[in-house]
């Protein structure tokens, strides 16, 4: 048995396909399969696809006659694949070669980790690298702000995880952040990481969900964030809703009522979840240095003294 097996849903990607699948066969880490699932194709990716199977005996192919959908592919990953660790890979985006080695070498010295992500790098039309946080405990907190924070293309999970839950249809084009929210809600002893370096490049077109379907995306966001914030302090009421809100998109709401839900939430946190309640802290300094009202950061918020602002707006945690 392969000690990850990396699963690949492809849909007319025979530009990126044969980088992407390349950048997965020469892994450091050998000791893996790559199972590649056509998903009803019109363009050449099938072929290109099936052309490594004499290449490697490391790659499986499966075909969907017709589109059944990424989320259909993900739910189906434990099935399909054979390895303790599973991985995403994204058809039009590549990994560097250490990439696995360095996640499955992760997850065997941190058994209390479930999933563990990395750094990535844009490139195409955006060129600029996502610096994930490293800490389970910010991770978690990130997704009460639109932000699951994690790189959906670029996690390695412990099987047993994707066999208990499964992705959700009913959020499409948002279903990673809503199987995470989901996840720490049912289940929070689940432990999240991310290696603070480049593991995964990926492509920005004009083609991808993000771009195509932000209107659904902003929907659903609210839905899963929502969910997220009545699990942490019950019922909230509309003006506590659009003080969240806030937070996350700064819709000239007064800052004394949005201060006033801030130390809510950082309550409600620490009392359900625990540590990582610095992450709703640093969405308030951003907001103020956003204001240009930093000398009200602690006046308004009843904030640690060893938290700080430093340049580009990061926020340095001394525990």
């Amino acid at each position: 048995m392969p000690k990850v097996s990396v699963v690949l849903p492809v849909f007319n990607a025979a530009p990126y396909l044969n980088q992407c699948i390349d950048s997965i066969l020469g892994q450091t880490l050998e000791d893996l399969e790559l199972v590649i699932v056509d998903d009803g194709s019109a363009d050449e990716s099938a072929e290109i696809a099936k052309s490594y199977l004499d290449k490697d005996c490391r790659v499986r192919f499966l075909q969907n006659q017709e589109n059944m959908g990424l989320i259909s592919i993900l739910n189906k990953a434990p099935e399909i694949c054979q390895g303790d660790y599973i991985a995403r890979m994204d058809a039009d985006d590549w990994s560097v070669p250490e990439r696995l080695l360095l996640q499955c070498n992760y997850l065997d010295a941190n058994p209390h980790i479930d999933v563990v992500g990395s750094w990535i790098a844009l490139f195409g039309s955006r060129n600029e690298v996502w610096h994930y946080r490293a800490q389970n405990d910010f991770i978690k907190a990130l997704l009460l702000f639109k932000n699951n924070g994690m790189p959906n293309n670029s996690i390695v999970v412990r099987r047993p995880l994707l066999e208990r839950f499964k992705y959700d249809s009913s959020y499409i084009h948002v279903e990673d952040a809503e199987f995470w929210t989901r996840v720490m809600i049912e289940m929070p002893e689940v432990r999240y990481a991310n290696i603070p370096r480049v593991l995964t490049h990926y492509r920005i077109h004009n083609s991808q969900v993000s771009e195509t379907h932000k209107h659904i995306q902003q929907f659903q966001y609210q839905r899963i964030v929502r969910r997220l914030v009545e699990y942490l302090v019950g019922p909230v009421t509309e003006e506590e809703w659009l003080c969240h809100w806030a937070l996350i998109e700064d819709t000239a709401l007064d800052l004394v009522v949005i201060a006033r839900w801030t130390n809510k939430l950082i309550t409600a946190y620490q009392e359900k979840i625990g540590n990582g309640d610095y992450a709703i802290e640093e969405k308030w300094l951003n907001l103020c240095v956003k204001r240009n009202r930093l000398a009200d950061v602690r006046r308004l918020v009843n904030m640690p003294q060893n938290f700080f602002f430093i340049k580009e707006r990061e926020v340095d945690i001394h525990e």
